[in-house]
């Protein structure tokens, strides 16, 4: 029972002491709870505890504030990853097992950190820097201790940092400069793109080297010491320099540095300055091709400062003023106006003022005396030059002696308005004096005149004589017409032998203004029909004189050039060596002259209007020998137009060398169809050649053409050429007709007896044929003069080995007398009128055998 009782106190001490110290360690335990919940809810660190199925054990206070919770009952035993759901800072919310936890060291050796995404318990999204510590039990995970702490801020100013430092990488980049960043060592800390592109690496590869890596050897000392100058004085670097590209190429460049941040770096930019060296060559290359420029074309350059009114000159500047040489050269502007000609100085003095005021450029022509005495034309052109508040600073430009240029214009004056012959005013002068005279005559209500003179018979005076005799009269009577003038008249040349002579202010009634005008055109017609003395050689002419009134402007300076040429040429039509008014009649005729060239212009281009006709030529036994091929014109409307009309008008417009090219072909065309007929294949075919014609380069080309295309026997073309045609140009003449000579083509030399021929040179033209002129046929029989003629001329025909044809014949009479005195050739009425072709081949074949049969052309 003792022993019970021992054992129940026993047991009972032991129970007591056991619940003394159970409750001792539950209140131990619940100190060391409350010392842990004190030291979780006084961490600053979010903290929470997590069993094996991940759900909260504990959250201590900083952790619910973060997670914005109130009560740590609101996520005791709720799973951790579904309810603050952790997520990757791009958003991606991983499985559970793959979270932290269940992640992370499934060893237990390594906690786990990782900066994730916490869901607070409004849905904000807030990122921390997770750490995840295991718990272990029998050696076993039974859970885990998780921290976390809130980068919000952190983020955010590493946020700000990264666009600060990419707005500045952008800025770098787009700056046109390379721009860098390098250690005291020069190792590159930073380069931008411009650098990138400008030396060809790629960022890592220059990140990699030294700047003076990039600096070739020669230039390597240079860089070292002003950037150890840089370093140790913190003195800014500015330097041209060449650095080595990836590729081995130098580029020059401009350096500019500094370490003005006290940070042990560099900071520095380098600029390609390629185009400005480029540019600066270029520069230089112009300014010397400027220098070459001024000096190959002899100018010099002159510089006004005008704020301190002195001007400067160059080397040639000097030159051209007569200064001593020097590179540069000052002198006051006023000390330089006393050096200008008296007459120019006010001049010059304006036209600067007024330059300088209007802001223009100027360009000025004046003259200066040098040291010597001598005066010396300059010409400047300068340009103003405006300050930044548009003052007028300066005038630059260049200078030029023109002194040769004033003789040379001087002397193009005298070419321009004066003819070089006889210096007397030209047409340009006579047109300019006399719209002068024409507004003389309205204002004061006067007449004037003009005549125009032509020298009678010049141009055989010219072949006979050579030009030289007639320059010497053309002189004489320049110097004539100048005597007889009254002062206020004027008389110039206009070319050849025209002249023309200006009358102002006559009568103011026109009668008498008509007598004035005639005393004078006869006082000059009878000075100038006086004898002349050309170098020894006594010679006498006369002049053709055609007279226009005027008054005020009715007319123009065209119209009376043009009457008083009309009246002159019918001063030539009434005999020559007279003079004749201008009569309205007569400008009515030139205006029919006009309608006709019209018409004949026409006419060469249609089919049938001019049409050639055939006058057979006869031997003394009645055969025929040929024929002269003549041209008609059956107008439209006013039908046949005598030849006399239209010929000498086609000669005038030129219009007879379209003709003349077209009467050749036709006549080349009908020989060929003749010389393949027995009976017309002997008859040669004369053609009538212009001078114009004649005078043109391609004529023997075209004749040659002619005959080796159409195969026609050249001595079967007859060209028949008059003494005029022949004398004008005499080497040309006969050069042409030897050469047509040579192939066969015979020369008849027409209308003999009526020019001026002279022996000498008839006996060295290649003739054939004289033809006697009709005029001196007609009369053969009662006037011996005229037979005189004629027989002289056939004797000088046999003379000179010439045949002879006499035109015009039109009486057996004439025939006979011909005949007898040795002329075998014939050609007039008595034989044949010109007639179509048609009726000339029947004629022509009746004459020889009636019985064959006609061809003619197609």
């Amino acid at each position: 029972m003792l022993k019970y009782q021992e054992l129940e106190q026993r047991y009972a001490r032991d129970l007591h002491s056991a619940e003394a110290r159970s409750f001792e360690l539950a209140q131990s335990r619940q100190r060391s709870e409350e010392k842990f919940r004190l030291v979780l809810d006084s961490a600053a660190e979010g903290i929470y505890g997590l069993d094996g199925d991940g759900c909260f054990t504990f959250v201590n206070r900083a952790a619910l504030l973060m997670l914005g919770y109130q009560h740590e009952s609101e996520l005791l035993k709720k799973n951790a990853h579904q309810t603050i759901r952790h997520t990757k800072p791009g958003g991606i919310r991983p499985a559970q097992h793959e979270s932290g936890m269940f992640r992370a060291h499934p060893d237990g050796r390594q906690s786990h950190q990782d900066v994730e995404l916490l869901w607070t318990r409004t849905g904000r999204a807030l990122p921390v820097e997770l750490r995840h510590h295991p718990l272990y039990e029998d050696q076993q995970i039974r859970g885990s201790l998780v921290t976390f702490t809130d980068i919000t801020e952190p983020l955010r100013v590493e946020a700000e940092r990264a666009a600060i430092e990419h707005k500045f990488h952008s800025l770098m980049d787009a700056s046109p400069d390379a721009v860098f960043v390098s250690d005291y060592q020069g190792r590159l800390q930073y380069v931008n793109q411009s650098a990138l592109n400008l030396l060809g690496y790629s960022r890592a590869e220059l990140l990699e080297k030294t700047f003076f890596e990039l600096v070739p050897g020669e230039w390597r000392d240079i860089y070292q010491g002003n950037f150890d100058a840089l370093i140790k004085h913190r003195k800014q670097l500015l330097m041209e320099a060449r650095l080595l590209c990836k590729d081995g190429t130098r580029v020059a460049l401009e350096l500019s540095a500094n370490n003005v941040f006290d940070d042990g770096l560099v900071y520095g930019a380098f600029r390609d300055i390629r185009l400005r060296k480029e540019t600066e060559k270029k520069m230089r290359q112009m300014v010397d091709r400027l220098s070459l420029a001024t000096s190959a074309a002899k100018l010099g350059v002159v510089d006004f400062n005008i704020a301190e009114n002195l001007l400067s000159f160059d080397r040639r500047g000097c030159q051209l003023h007569g200064f001593a040489e020097q590179d540069e050269y000052l002198i006051d502007c006023a000390e330089y106006q006393k050096s200008l000609h008296p007459e120019d100085r006010d001049r010059f003095h304006n036209a600067v003022f007024n330059a300088i005021a209007d802001h223009s450029d100027l360009h000025l022509q004046f003259r200066v005396i040098l040291p010597s005495g001598q005066v010396r034309n300059i010409e400047s052109f300068v340009k103003v030059t405006p300050d930044a508040h548009g003052r007028a600073i300066r005038m630059l430009g260049v200078c030029r002696d023109i002194t040769q240029q004033k003789v040379d214009e001087y002397e193009i004056n005298l070419l321009a308005f004066y003819d070089p012959l006889t210096k007397l005013p030209n047409r340009r002068l006579l047109v300019d004096r006399l719209k002068h005279a024409l507004a003389v005559s309205a204002h004061a209500q006067t007449y004037g005149a003009v005549l125009f003179l032509d020298l009678d018979h010049f141009k055989i005076l010219n072949d006979t004589r050579g030009h030289d005799v007639g320059d010497l009269l053309l002189l004489e009577v320049a110097a004539r017409l100048q005597a007889c003038l009254r002062e206020g008249d004027s008389v110039a040349r206009l070319g050849g032998d025209e002249f023309v002579v200006i009358l102002e202010s006559l009568s103011t009634h026109q009668e008498l203004a008509m007598h004035q005008a005639e005393l004078v055109g006869g006082k000059i017609r009878d000075l100038l029909a006086q004898s002349y003395e050309l170098n020894g050689y006594q010679y006498q002419t006369s002049c053709s004189i055609g007279i226009s009134l005027f008054i005020g402007h009715q007319e123009s300076v065209d119209d009376l050039l043009k009457h008083a040429d009309s009246a002159m040429y019918q001063a030539k039509t009434a005999g020559r060596g007279v003079y004749r008014f201008f009569d309205p009649l007569m400008q009515s005729a030139l205006e029919q002259r006009a309608l006709l060239e019209d018409d004949l212009r026409r006419a060469i281009e249609r089919y049938g209007e001019l049409e050639l006709h055939y006058q057979i030529q006869m031997d003394h036994q009645q055969h025929p020998i040929g024929a002269e091929l003549l041209l008609r014109w059956h107008h439209p409307e006013h039908g046949i137009i005598n030849p006399d009309e239209f010929i000498p008008l086609a000669e005038e417009t030129g219009l007879i060398v379209p003709i003349g090219d077209w009467i050749l072909k036709s006549a080349v065309v009908q020989l060929k169809v003749w010389q393949d007929h027995p009976l017309m294949s002997r008859l040669t075919l004369a053609v009538n050649v212009s001078e114009k014609q004649f005078r043109r380069a391609d004529f023997v080309e075209k004749i040659r053409r002619l005959l080796q295309v159409s195969g026609v026997r050249p001595e079967m073309l007859k060209l028949e050429l008059t003494e005029s045609s022949m004398l004008e140009n005499i080497s040309d003449t006969i050069a042409k007709m030897h050469t047509l000579r040579n192939i066969g083509v015979r020369f008849s030399l027409d209308d003999f007896g009526t020019g001026y021929s002279s022996l000498a040179y008839l006996k060295r033209l290649p003739l054939d044929q004289l033809k006697i002129d009709q005029s001196f046929v007609h009369d053969i029989s009662t006037d011996p003069n005229d037979a005189a003629i004629v027989v002289m001329i056939i004797a000088m025909s046999k003379a000179l080995g010439l045949n002879v044809l006499a035109e015009g014949v039109e009486t057996k009479a004439q025939r006979d007398f011909l005949e007898a005195h040795g002329c075998y050739a014939f050609q007039g009425y008595l034989f044949g009128k010109p007639i179509p072709l048609l009726q000339f081949e029947k004629l022509a074949i009746q004459s020889g055998n009636p019985s064959a049969v006609l061809v003619a052309a197609p």
